[in-house]
């Protein structure tokens, strides 16, 4: 890149950054003080949800889209390259279109919910009844799904993250511990630096601390890592639409780590949740899933107490009710947790098309595959690809503990 397209590229990015700030995930999530107490009624008396959102509503959308309007017409002005102008004009229609879901959920207008996370996040390449039908098949091969130790403490997995971070040379990552179950990662993006929370209680097996540190660091991190390092500042930041593959990748590289491939994909309860969703209400989704949990359960003999798996199917529901005020009513869902599975399937189908040396494009930074054309014609430079170095991590550390 010539040191004129570089500043104009600052330009542009810096008009984009002067937007208000629009924490998309923390408006469309359910009031926690009212989540709790419709968990109480629903486990009590059965009666399905009527959530609240009190963010989305004191969140001025028609505000926030009039400033996209400002910038779409400021970049529309410059004379700037097309496909550079490209980019940023699809991040902020991108945006434009997360903001109109929070004006919908601030009218209660579940319908248009619906359909805008739908064009957002795309409809999901699975059906309810491939699903069900793979459920039958996990019954099936339920010897697959046995319990492992979990040796793995805190103390180890901070060194294991640790050791991950420095092998990738990640000096501006820093590590505090959390009370979830699985790793977090913020960016700080003004400043450069990311925070990896991770779960301060919960001891893992060797697997799944390995499949952690792969899919949130080896991926999701050195994308963002490889993306900050480019030229174009909006691959550290990310372009439009870009999850599908950011998790489709997370996917494909985790279920590397296996020695045989994998029969069942990971986020199949997320998929089948949100294809419940899209065919039933609030009430049968959450009993098919505490059934479905609880026969597994069973058939692994894994000893899960019914109200673990209501709680289990609870979170679920919630998590696919995003944004939904009124779930009595059927075929009403935020679409997001499909693009696991439909983010590989989009991924593996590419690698077919045009080989794996797109890869190491796809590590320029948070891009999609609907990227590629743009990146090459771009001349966007590739990045680095995962060592795979966590499964060996998680090996010698825990090794060096026994000793």
């Amino acid at each position: 890149m010539k040191w004129w397209q570089e500043k104009e590229d600052a330009e542009l990015f810096k008009l984009l950054n002067s937007l208000p700030p629009f924490p998309f995930y923390d408006l469309v999530r359910q009031d926690k003080p009212g989540l709790k107490q419709a968990k109480t009624d629903f486990f009590k008396n059965g009666i399905s949800p009527t959530f609240s959102y009190k963010k989305a509503k004191l969140f001025n959308a028609k505000k926030y889209q009039s400033e996209i309007d400002n910038r779409l017409l400021q970049i529309k002005s410059l004379n700037y390259p097309t496909l550079l102008k490209d980019i940023y004009e699809d991040k902020l229609l991108d945006l434009q279109n997360r903001s109109k879901i929070v004006s919908a959920i601030s009218l209660g207008n579940d319908q248009t919910v619906t359909s805008l996370s739908n064009q957002l996040f795309n409809f999901p390449e699975e059906n309810l009844s491939t699903l069900t039908s793979e459920f039958e098949e996990m019954l099936e091969h339920s010897s697959i799904f046995h319990q492992h130790s979990r040796p793995v403490t805190t103390e180890l997995f901070v060194k294991m993250t640790e050791a991950v971070l420095d092998h990738y040379k990640m000096s501006k990552w820093h590590i505090e511990l959390f009370g979830g179950s699985s790793i977090k990662i913020r960016h700080l993006n003004k400043r450069g630096t990311s925070i990896v929370y991770l779960p301060s209680q919960r001891n893992l097996s060797k697997a799944r601390a390995a499949r952690l540190l792969t899919h949130e660091l080896e991926v999701h991190g050195l994308r963002t890592m490889n993306g900050r390092q480019s030229s174009y500042a909006l691959l550290g930041r990310g372009l439009d639409h870009y999850l599908q593959t950011e998790e489709g990748l997370a996917i494909y590289y985790q279920t590397l780590l296996n020695r045989r491939p994998t029969k069942h994909l990971p986020g199949f309860w997320d998929a089948y949740a949100v294809a419940l969703a899209r065919n039933t209400d609030f009430s049968t989704t959450f009993k098919t899933l505490v059934e479905a949990r609880m026969k597994l359960a069973k058939k692994t003999g894994v000893q899960k107490t019914e109200e673990t798996c209501r709680t289990e199917a609870w979170n679920l529901c919630v998590r696919v009710y995003r944004g939904i005020t009124n779930t009595q009513n059927e075929h009403m869902v935020f679409a997001r947790d499909h693009i696991y599975r439909s983010g590989v399937a989009l991924l593996k189908n590419t690698i077919t098309e045009r080989g794996e040396s797109v890869l190491p494009l796809l590590f320029s930074g948070k891009v999609g595959v609907h990227h590629l054309d743009k990146l090459i014609a771009l001349n966007v430079q590739t990045g680095k690809v995962p060592d795979m170095i966590s499964k060996e991590v998680v090996k010698t550390i825990y090794r060096q503990a026994r000793i």
